[in-house]
């Protein structure tokens, strides 16, 4: 049984991660048991779609997806709609890149905190 917390490493080792690597995590059984899942310096290798797929599956875990301080504008601009949608659906995903909107990363951390509770009622 998987219960717990999925987390990534926290250097720039981007070898762990490819194109498929969502597509895998959304794929693996009892993913909806985990409280967190928790990926840090990611590269922009990964498909927007596939995370929104991702996060819309798991509305209750707790996602938090920071990524590599070298990525893109053009990637940047792709988080930002994937970012305004999170954010108009209230999931409970905290996205974080450098030079972001501290707005909508401000309203991504209240509607964590928001979540936090229940998420701690449905794994006690």
């Amino acid at each position: 049984m998987l219960i717990g917390s999925l987390v990534s490493y926290s250097d720039n080792d981007h070898s762990m991660f490819n194109a498929g690597t969502i597509k895998n995590i959304t794929n693996l059984q009892n993913l909806g048991r985990l409280k967190e899942i928790s990926l840090s310096s990611i590269p922009e290798i990964f498909n927007v779609d596939d995370l929104f797929t991702l996060v819309q599956n798991l509305k209750d875990v707790a996602i938090y997806l920071i990524f590599d301080e070298n990525i893109s504008q053009k990637y940047k601009d792709q988080l930002d709609l994937f970012i305004d949608t999170v954010v108009q659906t209230q999931i409970p995903v905290f996205v974080h890149y450098d030079d972001q909107n501290e707005e909508k990363l401000k309203i991504m951390r209240e509607n964590l905190d928001a979540k936090r509770p229940i998420l701690h009622k449905l794994f006690d």
